[in-house]
């Protein structure tokens, strides 16, 4: 069994896609440029940019944005986001007892997202598995998003000691996940029913594929 396990949040633990796509379309709306549609919303959700790299992939005329007009952009993006979020997001079925089964066994339990840290506390507190987690590390001027692996070989790794690169997993539904597993040099799970796509390479090179969470419950189980 691993000793630490890193979980992806959007499309991985929790569904925020309906969230995600009123928040973006009303941004763009309220800032006077062109909205964009559902499927392109959908499309940039499964490549998982930072909220900033979002904006860009929505409009490629819109920038680049001067550090106040992103600011006013964030900030609007997020306020609409959260008086939308409760009712729109949702666990994916199979997830409490995904953590539940992890945690009897000892394993630790972190989330590594390109989303903000106060988005994902909320959210996590309002499905009550807030106490499941020992570390989140989400969007943040202080390291660069996923894939790059700045965040686990500056904290994660060198927080635990006695770790050895075998002992992480990373679970996610992107190929963002990916590379960011492949750049730690740690094991992937890949979780099928989320926002993304993974090539033929890829799915290669995963150690373990699933399509629910209950699957991959049972594929940790037996290890």
């Amino acid at each position: 069994m691993y000793r630490t396990v890193i979980f992806d949040f959007d499309g991985t633990l929790c569904s925020s896609i309906a969230t995600i796509i009123m928040a973006m379309q009303g941004t763009f709306a309220h800032f006077g440029r062109p909205v964009p549609t559902l499927s392109a919303i959908t499309r940039m959700a499964a490549s998982a940019p930072d909220l900033t790299q979002s904006f860009y992939m929505l409009d490629p005329d819109l920038g680049p944005l001067d550090d106040l007009t992103l600011q006013e952009w964030s900030e609007f993006y997020r306020k609409t986001y959260r008086a939308s979020d409760a009712q729109s997001s949702s666990l994916y079925p199979g997830i409490v007892e995904l953590l539940t089964m992890l945690s009897k066994r000892g394993v630790e339990l972190i989330i590594v997202s390109n989303k903000s840290i106060e988005s994902i506390r909320r959210s996590l507190k309002q499905f009550d598995i807030d106490t499941f987690f020992s570390g989140i590390y989400g969007d943040s001027v202080q390291h660069p998003p996923k894939p790059d692996p700045t965040v686990f070989e500056r904290n994660i790794l060198p927080s635990r000691p006695d770790h050895r690169l075998q002992d992480f997993l990373m679970v996610g539904d992107t190929e963002t996940d990916f590379h960011f597993a492949r750049a730690c040099g740690i094991d992937m799970a890949w979780v099928e029913y989320g926002f993304g796509q993974l090539n033929a390479d890829a799915i290669q090179q995963i150690r373990f594929q699933a399509n629910t969470p209950e699957m991959l419950m049972h594929q940790l189980e037996d290890l």
